[in-house]
């Protein structure tokens, strides 16, 4: 089967052309196609990898022999292109990944390719603090009711900044309304320093989003955060904590073994591989 690949003509909604490919047969049939998206934020560190994500898909149509030669070709596409997105960003390190679904097959192949697998954490805290933290006179505590669009708006601005991938409204309306779910931001000088949304499900508490603001990094603000969010679950007498964290985040998950988190599972993730 004779085709070729090549860009669209324009931009999709969420992606630009540059980062697109399609295959077409000789009467211009759609056959495969593959892409790359970096998901890059304003705050990221060296010390914390940006990844490029890719997919390659090719249609049932396809034939094995021509399937296994295509895929390798739209790979080597979207391959070609991260290394391009990576020299756009020499400061940082990156890290390309498989779609966002998990997938055996293409594991294995990636594996071959020199990827390793990449997981994510579940840690858990079975003691909680026994003490009361009393904040110094610098530090405010203030709950976020995100309740009208204006607060909900302002929540997502500051968190698409700090996270990968943006706020989905919908899932956060259905956090929302769990049981003893809090938005908590602490607060120096009116200024926020760092912030938590935490919920409770079965007698354990879930610390769902943790995160120092970037420019306030280093002044050990994290434990101040991690204590704050333990004492509310202390006052709640529940049994347990959990959080799941990237395990090459290696900085917060040493910040969570201080406070007494332990490994207790993990979730295989996405192949990955440094470029």
């Amino acid at each position: 089967m004779n085709y070729i690949i090549k860009n669209p003509k324009e931009d999709s909604n969420e992606n630009c052309k540059e980062n697109i490919f399609i295959a077409y047969d000789e009467d211009g049939n759609d056959i495969g196609c593959a892409y790359v998206y970096p998901a890059i934020n304003h705050y990221q560190t060296y010390d914390y990898p940006f990844r490029i994500y890719f997919d390659v898909q090719v249609g049932i149509e396809v034939d094995d022999i021509c399937d296994n030669t295509l895929r390798e070709e739209l790979y080597q596409c979207v391959f070609n292109r991260a290394k391009i997105i990576r020299k756009e960003n020499p400061d940082l390190k990156a890290k390309f990944y498989t779609g966002f679904m998990y997938d055996a097959e293409m594991m294995e192949c990636l594996m071959k390719k020199g990827f390793d697998e990449d997981c994510t954490v579940v840690m858990r805290n079975d003691y909680i603090m026994k003490e009361c933290y009393t904040l110094s006179d610098e530090f405010k505590v203030r709950e976020m009711p995100l309740e009208t669009s204006d607060e909900i708006d302002a929540y997502k601005t500051l968190y698409d900044q700090i996270f990968i991938r943006p706020l989905d409204k919908g899932l956060l309306a259905e956090v929302k309304n769990t049981e003893g779910f809090r938005c908590i931001e602490l607060f120096r000088s009116n200024e926020v320093i760092a912030s938590c949304t935490l919920r409770i499900e079965n007698d354990i508490g879930y610390i769902d989003t943790m995160y120092v603001m970037p420019k306030h990094h280093g002044f050990s603000y994290g434990k101040v955060i991690m204590t704050v969010a333990l004492e509310y679950f202390s006052q709640q007498m529940i049994s347990a904590v959990e959080l799941e964290v990237w395990k090459s985040n290696e900085r917060a998950v040493k910040l969570y073994e201080s406070f007494g988190f332990t490994s207790v599972a993990r979730n295989i993730m996405f192949p990955a591989l440094e470029i």
